[in-house]
């Protein structure tokens, strides 16, 4: 899978490597409010309304994570930083970028 062409691309397939790992957007922390958000259009809006957010994501076992969104740089460097736990739903998306 080559890299996305835009950071909407990137960010989407993001977020459904975390839904598809057990994890579900909860709040996205847009520098000013922490906006509720539960399906993937809902996330995507709430992100893309400023230029970096945290994306705060529970899984079903209970803990949380977060994904820090900066946009503007190349796609494949839009999550500019993520918890540890999250590696294993990321980290299979974003590598297929680089094959």
């Amino acid at each position: 899978m080559a890299a996305p062409s835009s950071d909407r691309a990137a960010a989407k397939q993001i977020i459904h490597g975390l839904i598809h790992e057990g994890w579900r957007p909860k709040i996205v922390d847009d520098g000013g409010e922490d906006v509720p958000v539960v399906t993937v259009t809902e996330t995507l809006d709430a992100i893309f309304a400023v230029d970096a957010a945290h994306l705060h994501v529970q899984h079903r076992n209970g803990t949380w994570g977060w994904v820090w969104f900066v946009l503007g740089n190349d796609p494949e460097e839009v999550a500019a930083d993520y918890t540890v736990n999250l590696s294993d739903a990321i980290d299979p998306v974003t590598e297929k970028w680089w094959s």
